[in-house]
């Protein structure tokens, strides 16, 4: 947290470069020419989060607490069956420590290959559909993703970047180059699983029929279920009959923190934009901008949802769609609006992000927002 201010400074200084060195070229994107970011210029720009990630220190996050279940794991193979049966859940985790430790590799070493392996995932997803690269990685960066999933939250990253990967075959509709890749990343976390169902709620037209489906019920959920308790009580019962029975103590422990309105507004805005723009969206019938559009949709259902049960638990799922959020806003500026006002729009993006990122850091976290020479919070 303490390069916060650094990465977003670094990210502006080179794009800034990028965009003087002319770091574009023309790339065939589902059957289509588009400018995309160079590669060097896409490494460049990320890679300080990268760097910072690998190297953190277990007072950051949870970082600390995989660290103590690192040093727990056997160091040998032949102990494989009973680390398999001591791991409650996700039992991909443990193994993938296992074979690490096996090979006389460090809790630091596993830590790299992790931060290597999502920032991989990320990069490459942005640089191939993002039209604007450089802002993608802004909003990553300013809206905390960065920190809330490379510097936290490690286990389930590694889960969303396998779905990151698999992106190519959900556009293309190959759902059985899915099953090997979720299966593994369910592995890691289970919650990925919910993306099976929502995949065909987001395929299709932007704000289908199905998606519009979707939203009356988590209305119906938030002024019914939610509202009354009901809804806790039914999420409770599902996590009973799953792997995680183990965490409904903690689910009745945070059910009154639910997320807070800010972050969800802040999720809105992809979806409220969409709205702004349906008839330029449906017009274009992008598959990349369609499923954007509608995985965004999702991420905002579940925020509200998450805004009257648990923060930690519901309002953790989300990230499986809303990481392709910052592949849909910089669409949404370049295409929805005219050029003197898509710049109008853009720069407020960017200042209003900004101050989400403030908020992040000097309200939620609690901590000062250190520009250096300045101290704020």
């Amino acid at each position: 947290m303490a390069n916060n201010w650094a990465f977003i400074i670094w990210v502006g200084i080179m794009t800034l470069l990028c965009n003087i060195c002319s770091g574009k070229r023309r790339e065939l994107v589902h059957g289509k020419y588009e400018w995309r970011t160079a590669w060097f210029w896409a490494i460049l720009i990320f890679i300080p989060i990268t760097i910072c990630s690998a190297q953190r220190g277990t007072w950051e996050g949870d970082t600390g607490t995989y660290s103590l279940m690192f040093q727990e794991i056997p160091s040998d193979l032949s102990a494989i069956s009973d680390v398999m049966v001591s791991a409650q859940r996700d039992k991909g985790y443990p193994l993938l420590e296992l074979v690490i430790k096996s090979m006389g590799g460090t809790f630091r070493q596993m830590v790299i290959a992790i931060a290597i392996f999502v920032s991989f995932a990320v990069v490459l997803t942005y640089r191939k559909y993002s039209c604007s690269y450089p802002l993608s990685v802004f909003l990553f960066v300013a809206g905390f993703e960065y920190y809330q999933w490379m510097f936290n939250g490690m286990r389930q990253f590694m889960a969303v970047s396998i779905l990151l990967l698999c992106t190519p075959a959900i556009i293309e509709k190959k759902y059985k180059k899915l099953f090997l890749p979720l299966f593994i990343a369910s592995t890691l976390h289970m919650s990925v699983l919910i993306v099976v169902p929502c995949l065909l709620i987001t395929h299709g037209i932007a704000l289908n029929k199905r998606v519009g489906v979707f939203i009356v019920v988590i209305v119906f959920v938030v002024f019914t279920l939610a509202q009354t308790g009901t809804l806790n009580d039914v999420i409770m019962d599902l996590m009973s009959e799953t792997q995680y029975d183990s965490i409904t103590d903690e689910f009745v422990e945070t059910m009154d923190s639910g997320t807070s309105i800010m972050r969800v507004l802040v999720y809105s805005v992809p979806v409220l934009l969409a709205l702004v723009g349906l008839k330029l969206i449906r017009a274009e019938n992008d598959p990349i901008i369609n499923f954007c559009v509608n995985m965004s949709a999702v991420s905002m259902g579940i925020y509200v949802v998450s805004m009257f049960t648990s923060a930690i638990l519901i309002g953790r799922l989300p990230i499986y769609f809303s990481i392709y959020n910052y592949i849909l806003l910089p669409w949404e500026v370049n295409h929805i609006f005219e050029k003197q006002s898509a710049r109008i729009v853009m720069f407020s993006l960017i200042a209003f992000y900004l101050a989400y990122n403030y908020y992040q850091v000097a309200v939620a976290y609690g901590q000062s927002f250190n520009f250096g020479f300045l101290t704020l919070g």
